[in-house]
């Protein structure tokens, strides 16, 4: 079963997260439970909104697992088409 994919980012105050496989999805928690908690609540959400792509978050009932990749700024070294964000599991 392949993990759905979130993106956080640390901001001033909080957290941000986006999900990878379906950008709709973006949360924010002023901590890590908190947007863990909400972005439950967004996945839940979206899918009683939108049946048909219940199985793009769950299979035989259950909900994929989640994977959190921390967005970091990296420095850009000169010629390496390195776009400077890399995103690395937490």
């Amino acid at each position: 079963m392949e993990p759905i994919r979130i993106k956080v980012e640390k901001k001033e105050g909080g957290f941000i997260a986006q999900c990878l496989d379906n950008p709709a999805i973006i949360v924010t928690g002023a901590s890590k439970a908190d947007m863990r908690k909400n972005l439950n609540a967004a996945i839940t959400g979206y899918v009683y909104a939108f049946p048909e792509d219940k199985n793009e978050f769950f299979q035989d009932g259950k909900m994929r697992r989640v994977d959190l990749l921390e967005a970091r700024l990296v420095p850009l070294r000169a010629g390496s088409g390195d776009a400077g964000i890399r995103a690395t599991p937490y």
